[in-house]
């Protein structure tokens, strides 16, 4: 299992090597541990798997297999691309590493934070101008648990442990012990990989969830954001002679633990323990921070004079903080020379007292020591540095801290609650009916739900009465959750971010979860005119989710509504007259298709910003992208600097999941990386932001959104889709794939229509079959439809793919996805059923194909992206088998009996796991 062939000399060397060594380890685990005949079908596979380009031989062959080979052959194979996925990463650490060595002040590394600073210099920007910029700039990364990691934490526990192996072995000074003994400790992790169990035995829970994320947050994330500050700095060192002062332009925001849309398992003990456990892991990485500074800074008051201040600061505390024995031992004798080490004692013992407390605990009688008292303790300490000349060792460990203080607090991520709109209207209206407002609130037409919403909202009067009133358990537990929202916001504001409303269609659908927080006291009073008419406003974002084709075309009209609310209108002032929408990519594209998603969400973000300034509000969008480009992945930082110029206002947020989440952070120098373009394209976007987009080409780009979205509707809606899609594709067994707590339908069953499926394993099943159809489906059609009726020509969409980010990004993502798929492949799996909508696919992806090249003037798919399309090449014939095999299993599954299911279905989630890793993506 290596890259010796003659196709594969277009890979780095150093690629090569590596993986070439890790096929070698990773056959004689195969011999050892699963037998030669393992072994030897895997190497026969992959050789029938190159020399046929139809995979009609390799299926024959397959089919010759019993279930304990194919078992054996999947396991080998999966471990194989975790391995090279592994090689991956490291690889592109190691050319961007390089690439960082040869950069200098005039040639920064591309897509850097200095080169970012760079460009505003040569622009001609000043001090006061950038700095503004960088006041205004604001990223959150919002980690969900949408369930598309299908690797359990053991198998990444494995692979990181091999990545830091790999990393050794690349060091030119070691000895040959040390190589030897790194290199063996490779060959024992891929054996354990090859004998861990691949699929998780049960579900994951909530609380499983929460804890992958924690992992990145509290490692890789955690040094990262210290990284990027520190890279600011110096950026801003080096242009000016008296840079200005580095905001926190990164924070993380979470909704493990506060998604409630469509998740039963997220309960209000499961909320709770959220925000419990994110607190305790803060403070934990903090008091290990003040541990290590501690131990650093050994300054001593005899050997240079030590500022006032910090006498008095240590005093203050010696006043109000209690020590116990071994704390005043180290400040009265071990340390009483040392005022630095006195002073983070001090801070230790009110980390360790603010560690006895949950995120909701109540302090009735002392102040709580929180995040802002801990930066305040820091800050003196730096300060007293600083005068003493100190300067490296401020701008050290306790400068990294500071931010890392400021971006995490004591809460670690805010958590986000989302749920769905039609979760709040019934609870509205049940309490209505206690309260004898109406007993017909669902019934009532969108006037008349406003006109009794904007009166609850100008009295203080709760609908619910303080005893005797019976709720049903929805409610009850949907007011329980605000509760909760008020007493974290209470305890910490910064670890509460916002309330989300999804499948938002009117204004009530936001009004009614106002009226749901002032009824439990989520609730301020506004001031001025609101405050006088008794009005208030939540203190966290409230924010619609706009995820269909209708929602987002109707953007505009629906601020405009909402904005000429009184209630709202209050709530706008509360929130210092700034509004956040988030923008549903997965459902966008699953209801209108490819190309009609992406415009629409284009054109829908001029729209909103538009509104916004009308009604002179600042505008702030949340971007649910997902991984695969059918749910708006892609490259982050095309799809940024693609935006519209009008709806940038700085301050940008976007969703990351499952093996999003995992590629990106998996290592220190990929998430550097990553959050670099993150800023990088930001400032970009931002030197653009001064400019409107021409909207002469928005004719045409209707037209082939229109055409488009009908083509894909087309099939979709056809009464023999739907079945066809089920038989083909392993939809069915995907659902029984234990890799997230929520369900694959809103409806909370496996057996969903198109409807009630969600995106996820709508595309997740596309991905498995290989026909990746969500991410370039109707293209073709409405491009050459468009054409055809002269509203463009091709030399006007070659010069629109050559100037224009958005119109790129899109065209590329299309290749992307097209060059990632194998109609090979895909048209066996068509063969499990009868009917023929696989020539129907086909031929839109030839006609797709053929137009994008004529934009693009190629010959390929990708011709601009010469690395990817080889390691596409690369990994084919050994996806190839996988997908084989996954066929094979799917023809027995249909005539096995009741016996043979269970085995027959643990073999099929093994497919789905090897599929997944060979593909680097789920949904």
């Amino acid at each position: 299992m290596t890259f010796e062939e003659p196709e594969n000399q277009a890979l780095t060397e150093p690629l090569r090597r590596q993986v070439n060594l890790l096929g070698h380890m990773l056959g004689d685990s195969i011999k050892q541990h699963l037998g030669e005949e393992i072994f030897e079908a895997v190497e026969s596979l992959r050789e029938c798997a190159k020399a046929d380009s139809d995979a009609a031989r390799l299926l024959e062959r397959v089919a010759d297999l019993s279930l304990d080979e194919l078992e054996g052959v999947l396991r080998s194979y999966a471990a194989y691309f975790r391995l090279v996925n592994n090689t991956e990463q490291l690889e592109i650490a190691r050319i961007n590493r390089e690439r960082e060595r040869r950069a200098t002040r005039e040639e920064p590394r591309e897509e850097s934070v200095a080169q970012a600073i760079e460009h505003l210099d040569e622009l001609g920007w000043e001090k006061d101008k950038v700095a503004d910029l960088l006041d205004n700039l604001l990223i959150e990364p919002t980690l969900t648990a949408h369930p598309t990691e299908a690797r359990r934490r053991t198998l990444l526990d494995i692979q990181g442990r091999i990545a830091a192996r790999l990393t050794e072995l690349g060091r030119e000074a070691l000895t040959p012990v040390e190589r030897d003994r790194a290199a063996e400790e490779v060959r024992s992790e891929i054996e354990l990989m090859l004998t861990s169990d691949e699929v998780r035995v049960e579900r994951r829970r909530v609380e499983d969830e929460l804890d992958f994320g924690l992992y990145f947050l509290a490692t890789t994330i955690w040094d990262s954001i210290a990284a990027i500050h520190r890279d600011l700095r110096r950026a801003l060192a080096e242009r000016f002679d008296d840079p200005p002062a580095v905001p926190n332009v990164l924070r993380y925001v979470s909704w493990i633990g506060g998604d409630r849309d469509g998740n039963p398992n997220v309960t209000p003990e499961v909320t709770r323990h959220a925000f419990d456990k994110q607190r305790r892991v803060a403070l934990a990485k903090h008091k290990s921070a003040v541990e290590a500074l501690r131990d650093k800074l050994s300054v001593s008051r005899r050997q240079a004079p030590v500022p006032d201040a910090l006498f008095e600061s240590i005093e203050a505390d010696a006043e109000h903080v209690e020590l116990d024995d071994a704390e005043r031992r180290l400040v009265e004798r071990n340390y009483r020379y040392e005022p630095f080490r006195q002073k983070l004692t001090y801070v230790l013992a009110k980390l360790r007292e603010a560690s006895k407390a949950g995120a909701f605990d109540e302090y009735p009688d002392t102040p709580r020591y929180d995040s802002t008292a801990f930066g305040q303790d820091l800050t003196v300490v730096g300060a007293a540095l600083r005068q003493m000349g100190l300067d490296r060792l401020a701008d050290g460990e306790l400068a990294d801290l500071l931010v890392q203080v400021e971006a995490f607090g004591f809460h670690l991520a805010a958590l986000d609650f989302r749920q769905h709109s039609s979760v709040h209207e019934s609870a509205v209206a049940e309490l209505l009916s206690i309260a004898g407002v109406t007993d017909d609130y669902e019934d009532l037409d969108e006037a008349a739900r406003l006109e009794i919403l904007e009166a609850e909202l100008s009295t203080p009067r709760p609908l619910q009465p303080r005893v005797g009133a019976e709720l049903s358990d929805k409610t009850r537990e949907l007011l329980e959750v605000f509760d909760i929202a008020r007493r974290a916001h209470q305890s910490e504001p910064a670890s509460v971010r916002a309330w989300i409303v999804s499948m938002t269609h009117e204004v009530s659908d936001l009004l009614e979860v106002l009226v749901l927080a002032k009824e439990v006291g989520l609730w301020e009073r506004g001031s001025g005119e609101h405050g006088a008419h008794g009005r208030g406003y939540v203190p966290i974002d409230v924010v619609p989710l706009l995820e269909t084709i209708d929602d987002l075309a109707g953007a505009a009209e629906f601020m405009g509504e909402l904005f000429s609310s009184e209630a709202y209108a209050a709530q706008l002032d509360g929130r210092g007259r700034a509004q956040e929408v988030m923008l549903g990519y997965s459902d966008s594209s699953k209801d209108g298709g490819f190309w009609m998603a992406n415009w629409s969400l284009h054109k829908g973000q001029r729209a909103l910003a538009q509104a916004c300034r009308e009604h002179g509000v600042r505008l702030s969008l949340f971007h649910g992208r997902g991984g695969t480009v059918g749910r708006g992945g892609g490259q982050t930082k095309r799809a940024l600097l693609g935006l519209p110029p009008e709806a940038y206002s700085g301050r940008i947020r976007l969703t990351e999941q499952g093996e999003v989440i995992s590629f990106r952070y998996a290592l220190d120098a990929i998430a550097h990386r990553h959050l670099e373009q993150l800023v990088h394209s930001m400032v970009e976007a931002g030197i653009r932001a001064s400019s409107a987009e021409d909207t002469s080409r928005d004719a045409f780009m209707e037209v082939v959104a229109e055409r488009s979205m009908r083509t894909y509707r087309e099939l979709i809606d056809d009464p023999e889709f739907w079945p066809w899609y089920q038989r083909i594709t392993p939809i069915e067994h995907i659902s029984r794939l234990p890799i997230a707590s929520r369900p694959v339908s809103r409806s909370g069953g496996n057996d969903a229509g198109f409807e009630k499926l969600r995106a996820i394993p709508w595309n997740f099943a596309w991905t498995q079959t290989r026909y990746n159809l969500p991410g370039w489906y109707g293209v073709g059609t409405g491009l050459k439809h468009a054409l055809d009726e002269d509203e463009c020509t091709v030399d006007g969409l070659r010069a629109w793919y050559a100037e224009w980010p958005f119109f790129r990004s899109v065209i590329d993502n299309a290749q992307l996805e097209m060059a990632r798929a194998r109609l090979e492949i895909a048209r066996h799996y068509a063969q499990l059923d009868d009917d023929g909508f696989h020539d129907k696919l086909a031929a839109e992806f030839e006609r797709t194909r053929d137009v994008l090249l004529t934009i693009t003037q190629a010959d390929v798919l990708l011709s601009h992206n010469a690395t990817i399309r080889n390691l596409i090449a690369v990994r084919n014939p050994y996806t190839d088998v996988l997908n084989a095999i996954q066929i094979e299993l799917m023809k027995r599954w249909q005539t096995a009996d009741d016996t043979e299911c269970p085995a027959l279905g643990h073999a099929l989630l093994l497919s789905l796991n090897g599929i997944a890793a060979a593909m680097q993506n789920t949904g």
